[in-house]
């Protein structure tokens, strides 16, 4: 025999059917494998491409002396060499005339470096940020290690691709393990024998690299588009594809070639499959014989007739509902916890602001604000979904003693003015003027029309003279036995509709209580509230205050994270009630959608404490979510991969157990077992199989949820759920993958009563 690839092409041809959902399956690990090598490739490409444009060379010399630098530019490793300034932090040192080398090979940059430094005496640094790309530098280890782990994925997800080409070639050994006999009697060594098994391994393998490699290129730019990430294409990844895929199929090939090599010529003619003999003994009835009869007491001795290969098939299933149960719980948890979040935090979850006090002016507002280019650098965030204009003022009422006696008991200041009014005399002007200010907010119509939910008394269309109070808060108080949020709610007043508030001209009280600071001399000491309260009562006594009508109440903000007595109006209405206009721009707010990555939570994550407001909260909040996230997608990516590779490598090792079993069903006929009996008892091992399979996969995948869930329940408090439907589809994809391909696969089997017997095998 000379042409083996005559005989392996005629064997595949003999199944095309399966050997189509061989490929395809092979090609989908191909594609997974492609696109995540692609995008890690392409991460490091981008990442050395920033560095570069930052600092472009390899290293830094400390030269001081032109000799140095001419001698050091002159040198064969030497490249590019700049001359240039540099501030050696360590030692607190500036060089005038440092040099920046590029070497001849950055491969090679530490032993350059060493070398430079050597011959000619100088000391220097290696640029640490451009090193590790080239396996240089502190971090050039880390790469070693990430191309390791590289390399131990690929080897993973070949293990899997070519677990699927083992099953399909197994299976066609099986159906045409009469003509390798044949081929053996005829003089055929087991070399050859190795020869045609290995060329159809090799052609199913190289159809599923290739369809895979085409697919995934495809996939990569659809990734670009939803994502916005750059993929670019590399052929380190091909050629590790290609290195792993062939690396496993060597092996496993191996195992294929011993059903042939180490069967006898006469028993391969007979048919005859090496199928573990049992000795005869009294069995009792099984759970599945109480549960199924004595079919199924005959599918759990079939199946534990093969243990190993029993276990090996729920074990790769298991994985794959366990990691789908996982995904569903904790996409329930992470979907809760942002709601939460965003209960919390209110509509517009980030936002910069510094308010018009009582003694401040438009210019210093202003001034103090992050400059322009940082907000508009938000706005363009991928999650930022809107970016609206801050307006908010401090406005003062005219009779404080009203105003305090309106608070109830609710309020947080309610108790403490109480108890400064039966000991401290000197501490009720200064406590009743910070309770007797107000924020007031301007909002134009669509986030003004979004508190028409909260709104619990009145109406938000407020003439000139009527204002709307957010009269209270919500918060979450604390976590209950259950671990279940427990929310509570506060009023701040008993001012009703039709209510009046005396505030003193905004403008007017600016513009006093400034001037009188600016007439107190540097370094002097002086009552500020007493200051404010000074000229308060000066206004007041000259009638320079206007009376409003409380036209509308809401119950609590939803706009912002705020927790004050607050007046909203709409936009017109609050520059005639604070006296400002458009151009009194206080700050920025901004609503958020989606997932914000670590840079953009650093981008945001910028506040003065004392003069700005940001919910701090949201950002740490959301970092976590993104991290979980980003888990999930991993979780996800694993489930998918592990039901549809394990899904082919089920279905075509049911199929090569069933042919293996032709004689043993044969038997069953011949003693009456009829054909819908058969298919019953078939159909009863993926029962059984299904069974333990989702025991172990519910169990599993609910640990890992459960796992995350206390992770999740330390920062904010979630309560506990099973994911049912992850336990319903793993259940439904189980029983189809099981139970379908072993009715498929004795369905489609020729019964042949007279052929099957004459095997002689068990």
């Amino acid at each position: 025999m000379k042409n083996y690839k005559t005989v392996a092409l005629r064997y595949l041809q003999l199944n095309k059917r399966r050997n189509v959902i061989t490929v395809c399956g092979t090609a989908f690990t191909v594609l997974l494998l492609y696109i995540l090598l692609n995008a890690g490739f392409s991460y490091l490409d981008i990442e050395k491409e920033a560095v570069l444009r930052k600092s472009n060379y390899e290293m830094i010399l400390y030269t001081e002396t032109i000799e140095d630098i001419q001698a050091i530019s002159a040198d064969a490793v030497v490249k590019e060499a700049k001359v240039g300034g540099w501030y050696e932090k360590w030692q607190g040192k500036n060089y005038e005339q440092a040099l920046y080398v590029t070497g001849d090979n950055p491969y090679r940059m530490d032993k350059n470096f060493e070398y430079l430094c050597k011959t000619y005496g100088v000391e220097g640094e290696i640029n640490q940020d451009l090193a590790p790309f080239y396996l240089q530098g502190y971090e050039g280890d880390s790469i070693y290690v990430q191309t390791l782990l590289l390399l131990c994925v690929s080897y993973i997800f070949a293990l899997f691709g070519v677990g699927v080409i083992r099953n399909s070639i197994q299976l066609s050994i099986f159906e045409q393990i009469k003509d390798y006999g044949n081929m053996r009697c005829i003089g055929a060594t087991k070399g050859q024998l190795k020869m045609i098994i290995y060329l159809q391994g090799l052609m199913l393998e190289l159809l599923g690299i290739l369809l895979g490699v085409v697919i995934g290129q495809v996939g990569m730019s659809l990734v670009c588009l939803l994502i916005s990430f750059e993929m670019r294409f590399h052929v380190l990844p091909c050629f590790l594809i290609v290195f792993a895929y062939m690396l496993d199929l060597y092996f496993v090939m191996q195992d294929n070639c011993r059903l042939v090599t180490e069967m006898s010529p006469m028993s391969a003619l007979r048919g005859e499959f090496r199928i573990r003999k049992e000795k005869i003994k009294r069995r009792r009835k099984s759970l599945y014989g109480r549960l199924f009869g004595v079919e199924g007491d005959y599918a759990y001795k079939n199946l534990m007739r093969s243990p190993g290969r029993f276990f090996k098939s729920v074990g790769a299933m298991f994985f794959g509902i366990a990691a789908l149960i996982a995904f569903l719980g904790i996409s329930d948890y992470v979907n809760r916890y942002y709601d939460v979040i965003n209960r919390i935090c209110r509509y517009y979850q980030v936002f910069y602001y510094d308010p018009l006090y009582c003694d401040g002016t438009i210019a210093e507002v202003q001034k103090n604000l992050p400059p322009l280019d940082y907000f508009e650098g938000i706005s363009k965030i991928q999650a930022v979904q809107e970016a609206k204009k801050v307006y908010m003022a401090e406005v003062a009422v005219a009779d404080v003693t009203d105003f305090i006696n309106h608070f109830a008991k609710d309020h947080p200041f309610y108790m403490d003015f109480a108890d400064y009014k039966k000991r401290d005399e000197t501490r009720i002007e200064q406590e009743a003027y910070y309770a007797s200010k107000m924020m007031c907010y301007g909002y134009d119509d669509e986030d003004y029309a979004r508190y028409e939910s909260r709104l619990v008394a009145g109406t938000l269309d407020v003439s000139e003279n009527g204002i709307v109070l957010i009269n209270g808060a919500e918060y979450m108080v604390a976590e209950d036995e259950t671990l279940k949020n427990v929310w509570d709610s506060i009023t701040y007043t008993t001012y009703q509709v039709g209510d009046t508030i005396d505030i003193i001209d905004p403008e007017k009280l600016r513009q006093m209580i400034v001037e009188r600071l600016a007439k107190i001399p540097k370094g002097t000491e002086y009552n500020y509230p007493q200051i404010c309260t000074e000229c308060k009562k000066a206004l007041r006594e000259q009638g320079a205050y206007k009376t409003y009508v409380v036209e509308g109440i809401v119950d609590f903000d939803c706009n912002i994270e705020n927790y004050d007595l607050s007046i909203i109006l709409p936009l017109e209405h609050y520059y005639a009630f604070t006296n400002t206009d458009e151009s009194y721009v206080t700050g920025m707010q901004y609503h958020i959608e989606g997932d914000l990555s670590a840079a953009n939570i650093a981008t945001l994550d910028y506040f003065d404490p004392v003069r700005f407001c940001t919910t701090s909260s949201y950002i740490e909040f959301v970092g976590v979510v993104g991290q979980i996230r980003l888990i999930l997608r991993y979780i996800l990516i694993f489930a998918i991969f592990l039901v549809i590779v394990t899904s082919a490598n089920i279905v075509n090792t049911t199929a090569s157990n069933i042919q293996m079993r032709r004689k043993e069903f044969a038997q069953l006929r011949v003693i009456g077992v009829s054909q819908k009996g058969l298919i019953k008892m078939v159909v009863l091992e993926g029962v059984i199989t299904t069974i333990v399979t989702n025991f172990l996969g519910i169990a599993v995948g609910n640990v890992i949820s459960y796992i995350v869930y206390i992770f999740m329940n330390m920062i904010m408090g979630i309560e506990f759920s099973i994911p049912w439907e992850g336990i319903l589809l793993g259940l439904l994809y189980s029983v189809v993958v099981f139970c379908g391909s072993a009715y498929i696969g004795i369905k489609s089997m020729k019964q042949n009563v007279a052929g099957d017997l004459a095997i002689s095998g068990e």
